[in-house]
């Protein structure tokens, strides 16, 4: 992207962790539109995330705020990332739905596939992502002891084979999009730690639970949509009993809420820029690079300050 230009005079870069710092990568600046060929082409931001609600670095932040400033019109997923822009360069930026959410069920059902083996009976779906989470594993065995079901894991994590289960329970190493797609449409329950997971489960009206993973990305979505009793700490993975189950009559009218207003969002953002030149959101990123390096600077010298006169009590 450095070097071949594609022509389009528009760039949108959406959803997930998009905005995320390596350690050892840094940035990865395509995905902030920053490429030589997109230099003073229209950018919209739909849907972007850091990762974690973490505040990035000196270095890393002061790049990360010279880089969203040259955006025409900005959005993000996190509750958590719209506070560190307002506090960082002072802009309100609105807080979107992830894109999967912008299609409904039918699309995705027009795309499943079912799986050549086809559980025998009613069974529900472990999905894990990032994390192997083996107590959360444990508690779905339990639960598929309790309601009689099969279980099906969709995993990467070979030891799981070697679990002991009390029902019939498969681990499924090599399915497609389409596959994975039909297995949280069919299951009468699914536990999971991955956002996207959770997304199809609330996308499909599927029953699930949530949990065993950081990030702060599954809470938030929880909270939006009214499902924060989904949402499972380590100590509670079995503590699902006094839960319920999801009244989807009101998970989807606060759903189609947010999906009216995150349309609207997109769609304004590329109104707006068909009609006029690039316009960047922030003229003089160095305003605001300077300012937090400045409230850095006084922080630092107040955590210097007690540590001296800890140290002088001590």
């Amino acid at each position: 992207l450095d070097k071949e230009d594609l022509g389009y005079d528009c760039y949108i870069c959406a959803s997930d962790v998009i905005w995320k710092y390596n350690k050892k990568e840094g940035f990865d600046k395509g995905f902030y539109l920053a490429s030589e060929t997109m230099k003073g082409k229209k950018k919209i931001a739909y849907a972007a995330s850091k990762g974690t609600p973490k505040p990035f670095k000196e270095e890393a932040e002061e790049l990360f705020i010279e880089r969203i400033s040259d955006f025409d019109a900005i959005s993000v997923r996190q509750e958590t990332l719209k506070d560190y822009i307002k506090e960082k360069v002072d802009l309100d930026v609105p807080r979107v739905v992830d894109p999967v959410y912008l299609m409904p069920s039918s699309f995705y059902e027009s795309l499943e596939k079912a799986p050549e083996k086809k559980p025998a009976g009613k069974f529900m779906v472990v999905c894990l992502a990032m994390d192997n989470n083996d107590d959360l594993v444990k508690a779905s065995l339990e639960y598929a002891k309790e309601n009689n079901l099969e279980v099906i894991e969709l995993s990467v994590e070979t030891q799981h084979r070697e679990l002991e289960a009390e029902v019939p329970y498969d681990v499924i190493y090599d399915a497609g999009v389409e596959e994975w797609l039909w297995y949280l449409h069919h299951a009468e329950m699914v536990f999971t730690n991955s956002f996207h997971a959770a997304s199809m489960a609330i996308i499909y009206n599927t029953q699930f639970f949530a949990g065993g993973r950081g990030g702060g990305k599954i809470e938030e979505i929880l909270e939006m949509f009214g499902l924060t009793d989904r949402w499972l700490l380590p100590e509670e993975f079995t503590k699902w009993h006094s839960r319920g189950t999801i009244d989807y009559a009101k998970t989807n009218a606060l759903v189609q809420e947010w999906v009216d207003k995150s349309s609207e969002f997109i769609l304004n953002a590329i109104k707006d820029v068909e009609g006029r030149e690039h316009r960047p959101l922030i003229d003089n990123p160095k305003k605001f690079i300077n300012r937090n390096r400045m409230n850095y600077i006084k922080k630092q010298g107040v955590v210097g300050l007690t540590k001296k006169i800890d140290k002088k009590i001590i």
